[in-house]
């Protein structure tokens, strides 16, 4: 059973991502709110696999807090933005979320997590910088509470 809703988290996760995807390249926040209340329309998505209580919670967390993120974001890849894929932000807009914000899941799953989603959609190697920008991040957030 723990496996299955590890599928399911990770499923929702993967659809969180491609949906806070297409907000970064059509920079569109409608894109986002039209997408949440198409989900919340459906009571039971088995098509998708999806938690969907868990995908609204993402998508609003992530764009009520969008500004905090992006200053995080731009603090460990020094303002560059335009020189981060797409999709490694759009994973990092996901996992600072989850890792600063939400803080539901331990690091270690946010992480891991993380690094099979770059793994999967990410440009080759990707994966390497997502993890060590999260790790830095946690890091921070454990000096904070010592």
């Amino acid at each position: 059973m723990q496996k299955k809703k590890y599928n399911i988290n990770i499923k929702t996760r993967e659809l969180a991502l491609q949906i806070i995807y297409s907000w970064n390249i059509f920079k569109n926040n409608n894109n986002i709110k039209y997408k949440i209340k198409e989900f919340k329309k459906i009571k039971e998505n088995i098509f998708y696999n999806i938690n969907i209580k868990y995908l609204i919670r993402i998508l609003n967390g992530v764009q009520k807090n969008y500004n905090f993120i992006n200053n995080i974001i731009n603090k460990y890849i020094y303002n560059n933005t335009k020189y981060i894929g797409k999709i490694e932000l759009s994973i990092l807009y996901l996992s600072i979320y989850e890792l600063k914000i939400s803080k539901k899941l331990p690091y270690r799953i946010i992480i891991n997590e993380s690094i099979i989603i770059a793994k999967k959609f990410g440009a080759y190697n990707s994966y390497k910088l997502i993890n060590k920008i999260l790790d830095n991040i946690n890091k921070k957030i454990k000096n904070k509470h010592n």
